[in-house]
């Protein structure tokens, strides 16, 4: 797990085996979370990886931008901490389903 964009970027250079999910913030320091989502898929050798935006932003506008750029999802975070964990658990459920189907 990577908690910011210069090491995330870092890693995704050089690793040999690529995440099989991307969960990405919209609200980040420095770097915008769809300027990362429109960096991901532009790149050759990442844009098959899903990314999942995981945020606060409600907003209609932040949603639509994320859908053209081709985020696999778009969910705003829940405030309550369990509401969190369920969420969490939800989309490793999903994903790990995904990954089975191939």
């Amino acid at each position: 797990m990577c908690v910011d964009w210069e090491t995330a970027s870092g890693y995704l250079a050089q690793t040999p085996e690529l995440p099989t999910l991307i969960l990405l913030d919209l609200n980040m320091p420095r770097i915008s979370g769809l300027d990362i989502l429109r960096f991901l898929k532009r790149e050759h050798r990442l844009h098959h990886i899903p990314v999942v935006i995981l945020t606060t932003s409600d907003q209609v506008e932040d949603q639509e931008q994320a859908h053209n750029l081709r985020a696999a999802g778009y969910i705003v975070k829940p405030l309550a901490y369990a509401r969190f964990v369920e969420a969490m658990r939800a989309i490793e459920q999903y994903w790990s389903a995904a990954e089975q189907r191939g």
